[in-house]
This record gives C-alpha cells, sequence and structure tokens, in this order.
C-alpha cells in the first residue's frame, strides 16, 4: 500500500497559504452552506436531494437548536451485538428480532463483522433500546443496496410508528419515498427552493407485490438453509413425507418453511403409532428467512396455517423460547415433554436414547390426543429399545442429544371435532 506523505515530509497545514491564494476576504470562508428553510413536524420527515444541497447542513442546525433529537450510535467495535443490549437473553432476542437482527449467526458477531444493512439496523435498534423518541439519521442507507434499503426503510417507519417515535432522515437517494411512508418529505433542489410535499401516510408498499408465497420445493429450502442457525437437517428428507412453502421475490426464494412429518415411513409401515402420527400431525420443522428480507413478515407469511400440509401443526424450536410469532397466526404456547429430560443425568447411551425417543412421541400423543395412552408409549419405547441395539454406539448417542425447545401447536379449523378421536 503507498503511503501518503505530508507535503515536505512536515506535518504543518497549508490551510493558511491555501485561504491567502485563493480568498479575498476570509469572511467568505466556508460560507457556502446553504440555508433550507423547513420546519420539522411529529411523524416521519424524509429529506432527499443531490450530494452537497445542504441536508447535512440542515441536519446539525435542527438539531443545534433543538437537542432532543438522537443521531444514531456508533457500536463498539469489539462488543458481540447481542451485548450491546440490556436485559433478559429472550427480552433481547426477541427486540432485536423485530429489527431482522434474530437470528443466532448475528446476535453473536462482532459490529466489523455484521453487514452494512446488519449494521444499520443494529443501531437503529440502539437509539430505540435508549429510550430515544426523536431519531434523526443522516446519510439514510446510503451504501446499502437498494432493494435492502427499501426493506430495512420499510421495517424501520413501521417500528417508530408503533412507538411514537419522531424520525427525520437524510439521502441523496430519492427512492425510498414508498418505503417510508412519510409524513413530510422535502425535495432539496441543486439550486431551487425545497419542494415540501405533506402526505398522508398509508400508501400501500410497492415491493409487497413482487412478492409471492406458494408451495415450493425441498430445492427451495436447500438454496436458503445455509442462512439457517443450524444449517442442516437432522433428518434424511427422502425418507419422511415434506412439504415446503416458498415466499419469493422476482422469482428466487428468499422464504422457506418446511414442514415435515414426524416419522420416517418405514419406521410408519412398522408400527401403527408411527402411522397414526404421520397421518394426523406435521412438523414445522425449519423456517428460515433470506438476512436481507428479514423484518418484513417473511416469516410469518409462510407460517400462515393455509399452507401447512396437515390439520395439527406442531412447531418445536430454540428460537421459540424467545420469541412469540406463533401467538399472532393462532398457535398456542405448548411445553415439549422433552424438556423434562434436559440436564438429566446420564445413563446408558442406549437407554438414555430410548427413553428421549419414546418421550418424544408422548409429547406428539399429547399433542394430538391431549394424553398419551401408557400402552402405546411402553410399545414405542420397546421398539426402539429393539433397534437401537443395532446402531454403533456414535448414532445412538446422537439420537439421545436434546436441547431445550420452546414449542406452539395449531389446530386448522375443521379439524377440532377430530383432535382426541383415536
Amino acid at each position: 500500500m503507498t503511503r501518503v506523505e505530508p507535503h515536505g515530509g512536515s506535518s504543518e497545514s497549508s490551510v493558511d497559504q491555501v485561504v491567502s491564494a485563493f480568498f479575498e476576504n476570509t469572511d467568505h470562508v466556508w460560507s457556502n452552506e446553504r440555508h433550507i428553510d423547513v420546519r420539522v413536524t411529529s411523524g416521519i420527515t424524509y429529506i432527499t436531494g443531490p450530494s452537497g444541497c445542504g441536508k447535512s447542513a440542515f441536519l446539525r442546525a435542527t438539531l443545534a437548536h433543538d437537542p432532543t433529537w438522537t443521531v444514531l450510535p456508533e457500536l463498539a467495535g469489539d462488543l458481540a451485538l447481542i451485548d450491546h443490549f440490556s436485559g433478559s437473553l429472550g427480552e433481547r432476542i426477541a427486540f432485536l428480532a423485530r429489527f431482522g437482527l434474530g437470528d443466532a449467526q448475528v446476535l453473536i458477531r462482532k459490529t466489523p463483522w455484521l453487514s452494512d444493512g446488519q449494521r444499520f439496523r443494529a443501531r437503529v435498534a440502539a437509539a430505540i433500546h435508549s429510550g430515544a423518541d426523536r431519531i434523526m439519521i443522516d446519510e439514510f442507507l446510503s451504501t446499502v443496496d437498494r432493494t435492502s434499503a427499501a426493506i430495512v426503510a420499510h421495517n424501520v417507519q413501521r417500528i417508530c410508528r408503533g412507538r411514537g417515535i419522531d424520525l427525520v432522515v437524510a439521502t441523496a437517494h430519492d427512492d425510498l419515498a414508498n418505503a417510508l411512508d412519510p409524513d413530510l418529505l422535502v425535495h432539496v433542489g441543486a439550486n431551487s427552493a425545497p419542494r415540501v410535499e405533506t402526505r398522508t401516510p398509508g400508501e400501500a408498499w410497492e415491493l409487497t407485490t413482487r412478492i409471492h408465497v406458494s408451495q415450493g420445493t425441498l430445492k427451495d429450502y436447500l438454496d436458503l438453509e445455509r442462512f439457517h442457525y443450524y444449517p442442516t437437517l437432522d433428518f434424511a428428507a427422502d425418507a419422511r413425507e415434506i412439504s415446503v412453502v416458498t415466499a419469493t421475490f422476482d422469482g428466487e426464494p428468499v422464504a422457506a418453511h418446511l414442514y415435515c412429518a414426524p416419522y420416517p415411513r418405514a419406521w410408519a409401515e412398522d408400527l401403527e403409532q408411527f402411522a397414526e402420527m404421520n397421518r394426523r400431525l406435521t412438523l414445522g420443522q425449519r423456517l428460515v428467512v433470506h438476512p436481507a428480507f428479514r423484518g418484513m413478515g417473511l416469516a410469518r407469511e409462510v407460517t400462515a396455517a393455509e399452507h401447512a400440509p396437515k390439520g395439527i401443526i406442531y412447531t418445536r424450536s430454540v428460537m421459540s423460547r424467545f420469541t412469540d410469532m406463533h401467538s399472532a397466526l393462532g398457535y398456542t404456547r405448548h411445553e415439549p415433554l422433552t424438556n423434562a429430560l434436559v440436564g438429566r443425568s446420564p445413563g446408558p447411551v442406549e437407554h438414555d436414547s430410548s427413553q428421549l425417543l419414546a418421550t418424544e412421541y408422548a409429547d406428539y400423543a399429547t399433542v394430538v390426543y391431549g394424553r398419551a395412552a401408557p400402552a402405546d408409549v411402553s410399545r414405542v419405547a420397546a421398539w426402539f429399545a429393539t433397534r437401537l441395539r443395532d446402531l454403533p454406539e456414535d448414532q445412538q448417542r446422537a439420537a439421545g442429544s436434546i436441547t431445550r425447545m420452546g414449542g406452539y401447536v395449531l389446530e386448522k379449523d375443521g379439524c377440532d371435532g377430530e383432535r382426541r378421536k383415536r
């Protein structure tokens, strides 16, 4: 890398020489900042215009006149994202999820490892977390690709409106009016007087017309799998009945929800209890949204009950311990029975694995029937005990691994009367 040295190797400034050479009257120095006569009101204000037209100077003057405005804080480079915020772990994850930052891999990244869009979202989140009720942002999403900018802008305005936060942003980009849906839109020309447009928010967001949700394919999920916090399936997809709901943007998958039967087809052929679970129940097994499209509601779109393949839907995940998206979709909380085994004293591998798998069956039966018949659980436990003996120890150990999860259950319309029939 070429190093730029001061002129003549000296650290002395040449400012005085430039001023004396170019300015007859020193009062003209720094006098070219333009005055923009606009009164910022409550709600959302969007100021746009070419570079050098005076947007930043206007924000500085506004802040000097009214210091109740909050500018975005810088984030410490040596802290992980989650450590910039206070509260319980669940509270912090749920809060950051509103900004599209709830993914576990994002939560543990330090600031330099966040993308421009993620870093911007995090700074807005930090300002709101601090209690700010009036936020000012210069160079608003200037360095972010324009699709991502529109998504982030829409998410920010939605959060600010929901919390009653006033927001004023300035940027040279003039393509965010639809996403921001501002109360006040100010166009600043290079030389002309500012054009101020007072608007009534509520305009439909154009970007949503390019999103389509439909039945998809396993490939759709696999294309997005790397963005999931657990980026590998823990079962053979070709061994079970699966269904994928996909959201596409201009034809490209940007979100996917993978549903699957509780048990492999071969197991269902061997034991009626497994076959019955497969007929009645579907598991919401994996939900993933492309990072650029998080925060715009796609997770809810692909999780809507209308797209699920069976009448009873059961979803379990670590993330469900901390976020409550499913409740808004009509799901009810369910504590997985397997959580009672977390932290158990380890015993023989074969015993622990058989116990976990039998408890998992009891959990499914409780979801479907309201209770698990002891005779069925015993039969399932005996089946697992027989099969596990033939597996290598590492596979037995994998079958017995357990993580504490949150659970949600939804019974689609029309299936409630069938739920407890056996």
